[in-house]
């Protein structure tokens, strides 16, 4: 699995801060709901960075950006 992970909030909230998603979310209670609902299942796709982080590359977690971002976007 990729380190540090996104998670949906994140890509959502930085989506919100740019004003492109306008209405507000409302998230699921828990797994069994959400496979209920939707028509196609979650992937069981494993993606992996174990390359990157062996060639000395240093991953940062996304949400400390998308914080910056979006403040930086308040001042405009």
């Amino acid at each position: 699995v990729n380190s540090p992970p996104v998670y949906t909030s994140e890509i959502v909230h930085l989506l919100q801060c740019f004003g492109l998603i306008k209405q507000s979310i409302e998230w699921f209670k828990n797994k069994t709901k959400f496979d209920k609902t939707v028509k196609t299942p979650r992937s069981n796709c494993m993606l992996s960075n174990k390359k990157i982080i062996s060639l000395g590359l240093e991953l940062f977690h996304p949400l400390g950006i998308i914080d910056y971002i979006c403040e930086s976007q308040k001042d405009d």
